[in-house]
């Protein structure tokens, strides 16, 4: 991933580029997807653990907002 490519997204900005063609990714662990529910729509979940064998399965062509609960793991997520 380029650095220069990312971007730190609030809530409401997330929102705005979903509603344009952008995926949605939650890298929480299972459990903490029950505790809070984003609210962006459709959302893929992929735990931080596994996203280095399962990338293969979001398209290539789309800006993913990567999520979490406080963005230590999407960050770690956008360098593996």
């Amino acid at each position: 991933m380029n650095q220069e490519k990312l971007i730190y997204l609030s809530g409401n900005e997330a929102i705005t580029y979903q509603n344009g063609d952008a995926i949605s990714l939650d890298v929480r662990p299972e459990f903490e997807t029950t505790m809070h529910v984003f609210d962006l729509g459709k959302i893929n979940y992929i735990p931080h653990t596994e996203t280095a064998h399962r990338f293969h399965e979001l398209p290539a062509d789309k800006t993913l907002i990567i999520a979490d609960a406080v963005g230590l793991r999407s960050k770690e997520v956008c360098f593996f």
